[in-house]
């Protein structure tokens, strides 16, 4: 977790680098990232760059690579909107806790002060967004792409790992003792964004909260239970190395069938067997799911090897092959 590599940092020297940070995480993020946008302006298969004029040309690669284009190009590139959000959370969050540790020791760091921050977070996100549906304007669509509107979700994972790291005793017993009912609490707080939009106002506000919470609440009883432990972790060896690919195939997951050839011909086909509804729904899933982990291993791996430095290499050549 990112929060690990702060705190640990910060555990070890007492301070944090943020160059040093944001180019490690840079690394990660921009290679495939901009790989991508380059097969797609060649293979022309969304706008993301408007080639009628010049000016909207340079235009279009500003706001892109400055990752800005959950604001102000929204829905063009389906989920890149979230790597902006994500961008923006990593420029921001090491200088957040750099602020919150000025004036102390290390070693003598007031608790109260990160209990603080992550309750103002909480609070904060869900005030902005309620505020958001009750003003003037109201809730406009694809608002929940919006980094303000996200940031609390993405702080809750920073106060899990805390808590973990600095609270581990009462972390853990609570864990322990209630986790029959935190377990199907952070269910229910998922429910609803099974059944609304994320345009809808419910959604936008409570339910955003509630999902964040939820989602940690999950994570908060598979730390403590273990579930990465023994025999268990062995189970879910083969779901940790896809989740080494994780980042590939949910930035290409999307535009994989756009750039792949027979990929609709193959649904299409399914989708006019005499099978079951239910059946052909599932092999359609397979397929997709197939086809996006196969997209996202083969960018993230060259002969075998991690391409951390070379992600931008693989995604060009995988292309290549494919046209």
């Amino acid at each position: 977790m990112i929060g690990g590599l702060l705190f640990s940092e910060i555990e070890r020297t007492g301070t944090l680098s943020c160059g040093r940070f944001w180019i490690r995480r840079g690394f990660k993020i921009w290679p495939s990232y901009f790989a991508l946008l380059l097969v797609l302006a060649v293979a022309e298969e969304t706008r993301w760059i408007d080639v009628s004029s010049l000016i909207r040309g340079i235009q279009d690669l500003i706001v892109h690579g400055l990752f800005l284009q959950n604001y102000l190009d929204r829905g063009v590139n389906g989920p890149t909107w979230s790597i902006a959000v994500e961008e923006h959370f990593y420029l921001l969050l090491p200088i957040l806790l750099i602020t919150i540790h000025l004036g102390t020791r290390h070693s003598s760091i007031p608790a109260i002060r990160y209990h603080a921050f992550f309750t103002l977070a909480l609070i904060g996100g869900l005030a902005l967004r309620v505020y958001n549906v009750l003003g003037e304007g109201g809730l406009q669509n694809d608002d929940f792409m919006l980094t303000h509107f996200r940031f609390d979700s993405l702080i809750l994972g920073v106060a899990l790992q805390y808590y973990r790291r600095n609270h581990s005793g009462i972390f853990d017993a609570v864990a322990r003792k209630y986790w029959r009912l935190l377990l199907p609490t952070g269910l229910v707080l998922l429910l609803p964004s099974l059944f609304f939009s994320r345009n809808d106002a419910l959604m936008f506000t409570i339910g955003f909260t509630g999902l964040s919470l939820g989602y940690a609440i999950l994570l908060w009883i598979a730390l403590t239970l273990g579930f990465g432990k023994g025999r268990v972790r062995r189970s879910l060896e083969p779901m940790a190395v896809v989740g080494r690919w994780s980042y590939n195939i949910y930035l290409w997951h999307y535009f994989a069938p756009l750039l792949v050839p027979g990929y609709w011909f193959l649904q299409t086909a399914i989708s006019k067997s005499d099978a079951h509804e239910l059946l052909i729904l599932v092999a359609q899933v397979i397929v997709y799911c197939a086809l996006s982990i196969a997209f996202g291993a083969l960018i993230a791996y060259d002969k075998g090897s991690s391409c951390l430095y070379n992600n931008t290499f693989c995604s060009i050549k995988l292309i290549y092959k494919i046209v």
